[in-house]
């Protein structure tokens, strides 16, 4: 008898940590008013700010907690159009407001207070660096700026890259990533203000990103996706089937509606996403009411860097960097439409190399550098299986 019970108690265990790293989709609040960003604290709460009703309309004025249990309370109230948020390491609170140019400032013992304005410009996201610089992706006018602790507004990154830009987030080593809401690029800021443009999300249409565990996990608003990219730009589609919808269920069938908000867990192993409830196109595009999804078992590829259900169509170029000529090879594993072109650093499309039926297996297409400046370009596959994009570097003489 005993020895049944440590069987029984084995296989409980056992289930127990399987369903903690199941690859699925889990609504975890029913329908709120919170289609702006997403954070979570020290202890691991989650907090959703309320955007507005729709994207002509950012008219919320409400941050949610969910507590460890998935208990939903009102966090706090009293903002404009709440967007990005986050979290100092002395337990302070920021929250951008859209609408009211400012980000406020919200001490552990629930004192608020305006935190800086100089320079803010409809912000949308927040990040922190490990000096608790914040710093504000500014979508009125296409600009990063950075916060000292002391509230001290500087700017930090502009220029022709960014285009709304939406969604911030900061690295171990201090590099500051950002997606942009009117077109798909992921831009790299590194400390000292060196900008390029990393990978481009299908969707032409970035919610927010946050990055974990070596990897950038980007809400495409456009797509109804969400993204894995990596620091060396590669991308793939980590949950979502593409069309709106908030089916939970798992990564590769589970639907999304205008994801925008995302955060990691403290540990990385979960994601948290707001998804708006309206999924029919209407006018102002609405986006209230909305719902929070939690993403799980997303530290079971990490070591793999792509989900085994998209690691199927495949892309190299070589040589890279090259001068006059490079090869790119893509493998299909069955027949697909495929589209591959290039694009330059500021996410425009100069190039296409080919669109058509293919059938399965490796296929060769070369590429001259006749006509392409110096510089760095985005190759980028897109097909039934799936987007890749790399890099491509011309070094033309």
């Amino acid at each position: 008898m005993k020895l049944i019970n440590l069987h029984l108690i084995l296989l409980t265990l056992i289930f127990s940590a399987f369903l903690m790293n199941a690859q699925n989709v889990e609504s975890i609040t029913g329908q709120i008013d919170a289609s702006g960003g997403v954070s979570v604290d020290q202890f691991g709460n989650v907090y959703i700010g309320d955007y507005g009703d729709a994207l002509n309309n950012a008219n919320g004025t409400t941050v949610y907690k969910i507590d460890l249990d998935h208990n939903l309370s009102v966090f706090a109230s009293g903002f404009s159009g709440a967007t990005g948020n986050v979290w100092d390491s002395q337990g302070n609170f920021y929250q951008a407001n859209i609408s009211g140019n400012r980000v406020n400032k919200i001490t552990p013992s629930g004192v608020m207070s305006n935190f800086a304005t100089n320079g803010i410009f409809s912000p949308v996201g927040l990040t922190i660096d490990d000096q608790d610089n914040i710093y504000v992706a500014n979508c009125g006018n296409n600009t990063i700026r950075k916060l000292t602790p002391s509230g001290i507004s500087t700017l930090f990154a502009s220029g022709g890259m960014f285009s709304c830009p939406n969604g911030i987030t900061a690295d171990e080593n201090n590099n500051i990533y950002v997606a942009n809401f009117s077109n798909g690029n992921v831009i790299r800021i590194t400390p000292t203000g060196t900008t390029s443009i990393i990978a481009v999300i299908p969707g032409n249409n970035n919610g927010h990103l946050t990055y974990k565990n070596g990897f950038l996990w980007v809400a495409s608003h456009g797509s109804n996706k969400i993204y894995q990219v990596t620091l060396d730009g590669d991308i793939s589609v980590l949950a979502g089937v593409g069309f709106r919808g908030n089916s939970d269920g798992p990564w590769a069938s589970a639907t999304f509606s205008l994801p925008n908000g995302i955060e990691a867990s403290l540990t990385g192993d979960t994601l948290y996403v707001n998804s708006s409830i309206p999924i029919f196109p209407a006018p102002g595009t609405p986006l209230n009411p909305s719902v929070v999804r939690m993403i799980t078992g997303v530290n079971t590829i990490v070591s793999t860097e792509i989900p085994e259900v998209e690691r199927t169509a495949e892309l190299s170029v070589f040589p890279n960097p090259f001068r006059l000529e490079t090869v790119i090879n893509f493998y299909l594993p069955g027949k697909s439409v495929v589209d591959l072109s290039i694009f330059d650093s500021m996410g425009r499309k100069v190039r296409n190399l080919l669109k058509g039926e293919y059938q399965d297996g490796a296929h060769d297409f070369n590429v001259e550098g006749h006509g392409l400046s110096n510089g760095l370009y985005l190759i980028k596959l897109e097909s039934r299986y799936g987007v890749i994009s790399k890099k491509l570097v011309v070094v033309n003489d």
